[in-house]
């Protein structure tokens, strides 16, 4: 596994596990290269799942990409998209 990628992967994956309870299943280049598709699943299944596919399906640019690997830091836009979209994955509990 190439550094740079693995190096990405746990930054997205860590933040996803701590905040919302979720982690990382998919990250890959789209064709053209200017963007990762990323793809996250509920840590735990007894979360109700919000969206049809139970996955949240999102893309960051190459170049967010490229600055968070050399900071080795989530950068706020990034941090701001997952915020946004994971939640609708973990919002509600099955009783």
């Amino acid at each position: 596994m190439d550094s740079h990628y693995a190096k990405l992967f746990r930054v997205l994956d860590g933040y996803a596990k701590r905040h919302h309870e979720c982690f990382l299943t998919e990250l890959f280049l789209n064709a053209d290269g200017d963007q990762y598709f990323l793809c996250f699943r509920p840590l735990r299944p007894h979360k109700a799942i919000l969206t049809p596919t139970g996955c949240c399906y999102m893309t960051i640019e190459i170049g967010e990409a490229v600055e968070l690997i050399c900071a080795g830091l989530l950068t706020i836009s990034v941090a701001n998209i997952l915020d946004e979209k994971l939640p609708r994955l973990t919002h509600a509990q099955i009783d």
